[in-house]
């Protein structure tokens, strides 16, 4: 991480957020327990240095579900609905209508919060809406859990991600409408087996074309991270790419280390800084 904002304070690219993403928990579920081998002196060090450059921290939290394998999940299995995906150990998702569940949310929320995060991206959000509980549909708890994130962060800026979009028109400030980019272009054939939602740079493409109309009404749109660096797609693929990101994106992310562009890939990325 310190490498990746190293390199992008050598552009000219004028950036707000550098958002950690998921990998700095032990499990998904345990965030007041930090990955110490990955992160010896905690998140404070990358926090201070983005802000030192005029940049708001931003972090990844996937607040409504725990992993398999996550202290959470052994300490409190009273507050799991027995309802997996396939993702890490395997997920399941917290019961929301419990008070016990909302309060480890709202200290979830507020510790990263205290941390210094402006910026939360918040994943796998249709995770509390997995069944109908205590006389709601789905639908009802889904936008009561959108209510209180919304809520609990007022002052802070929210995407939402893996969440029905219905549920989040005005209530987070932008939002990914469409799958996750790959550095294939449309990903290797098995992950179709594996996944309903799979990653794929072709399909993110047509979500972002798809439901540009949303951007500026409902939210801003999420298109997804754009990709400059050489790798599997071809260099139409990845201008493909960009330049739809570019059109209709509200935010735009980049998961590349910017010091290893070549001249070519900083003056793209740079042309950014006129919009």
């Amino acid at each position: 991480l310190m490498k990746d904002l190293d390199g992008l304070l050598t552009t000219n690219f004028k950036s707000d957020i550098f958002q950690i993403d998921d990998g700095f928990q032990e499990y998904v579920g345990d965030w007041f327990r930090l990955n110490k081998k990955k992160f010896p002196n905690g998140l404070k060090p990358i926090i201070d240095k983005v802000k030192a450059n005029g940049m708001m921290p931003g972090i990844w939290l996937a607040p409504f579900i725990v992993e398999k394998d996550s202290y959470i999940m052994k300490e409190h299995p009273e507050w799991i609905l027995k309802k997996g995906a396939k993702n890490w150990s395997g997920i399941y998702s917290l019961n929301f209508e419990l008070e016990e569940v909302k309060q480890y949310i709202r200290d979830t929320l507020n510790f990263y919060k205290d941390m210094g995060f402006e910026f939360f991206k918040l994943d796998f959000l249709y995770g509390v809406a997995v069944e109908p509980l205590n006389g709601k549909s789905r639908a009802k708890i889904m936008y009561e859990a959108m209510d209180f994130l919304r809520e609990e962060l007022k002052d802070k800026l929210i995407l939402g991600c893996g969440v029905p979009m219905g549920a989040s028109f005005g209530k987070v400030d932008y939002c990914r409408i469409g799958c996750d980019v790959s550095l294939k272009f449309d990903d290797v054939w098995f992950m179709r087996l594996c996944h309903r939602e799979r990653i794929s740079t072709k399909n993110a493409i047509k979500n972002t074309i798809a439901r540009a109309h949303l951007d500026g009404r409902a939210f801003g749109i999420d298109p997804d991270v754009f990709i400059l660096r050489k790798n599997v797609m071809t260099d139409n693929q990845r201008m493909q790419l960009f330049e739809t990101n570019k059109k209709y994106g509200s935010i735009l992310f980049c998961s590349d280390n910017m010091g290893e562009y070549g001249e070519e890939e900083r003056k793209l990325v740079e042309s950014l800084n006129d919009l």
